[in-house]
């Protein structure tokens, strides 16, 4: 199993810092259960209209050629989670789906993927090739390194997991960093073929107005 696609140093690094700040503030005071609830659509056609957006577009063109070729836009919505992650992270083990306007059928993203903004030695993103079962040894496993942008096919099933799960897996604990308590904050994007119907995905895709998040808005 290969399924990860893994870009470090993904943006300049002023960029970077920038983004991780104006992440940090607008988070800051957001309860944790319902962050992950505002999920926000955007065409790839379409002018950005805040600082996540902004920076998708350049993350766009680490996306593999079919699914920029197939793809025309995204729904993103912002991590951010305090130790122990795994215990913080309100999904569990789940599949990005949306509904197709057209048919109304269940369907998965292109491409589900996470842009990281902290490193952390604990908290490691967890793709299943087939059921969710960490006892099957049938995953991959990356620990958070900032500025890294990590994509997946959307079909498949991953969670938020923890050090412990996955602590026989040598390679992930190879690329972990000794940061136990920090902040872990990051940046979800599912990119689509389509824009899926509203309500079917990690949360209501809505256009960003401004009014959620407003330290998001472009200066």
């Amino acid at each position: 199993m290969a399924h990860l696609k893994t870009v470090e140093r993904a943006m300049p690094p002023d960029t970077f810092l920038d983004f991780r700040n104006v992440v940090h503030e607008a988070t800051a005071s957001m309860d944790v259960g319902k962050l992950y609830h505002f999920a926000f659509w955007h065409d790839l056609d379409a002018s950005p209209t805040n600082y996540v957006e902004q920076v998708a577009m350049d993350l766009f063109d680490h996306l593999p050629a079919e699914a920029k070729a197939e793809v025309v836009g995204f729904e993103w919505w912002l991590g951010r989670l305090e130790f122990p992650y795994h215990a913080n992270f309100p999904f569990k083990a789940h599949q990005d789906v949306g509904r197709n306007p057209v048919t109304l059928a269940r369907e998965h993203p292109s491409i589900s993927s996470v842009y990281y903004l902290t490193t952390n030695d604990d908290g490691p993103l967890v793709v299943f090739d087939g059921p969710p079962e960490i006892e099957a040894k049938d995953w991959e496993a990356y620990f958070p390194a900032e500025n890294s942008f990590v994509m997946f096919p959307g079909t498949l099933w991953h969670t938020v997991s923890s050090r412990e799960e996955v602590e026989e897996v040598e390679e992930a604990m190879e690329e972990a960093v000794a940061q136990p308590s920090q902040t872990r904050l990051s940046v979800q994007f599912n990119w689509w073929k389509y824009r899926p119907k509203v309500g079917e995905g990690a949360g209501v895709s809505k256009d960003y107005r401004g009014d959620i998040f407003p330290a998001l808005r472009i200066q």
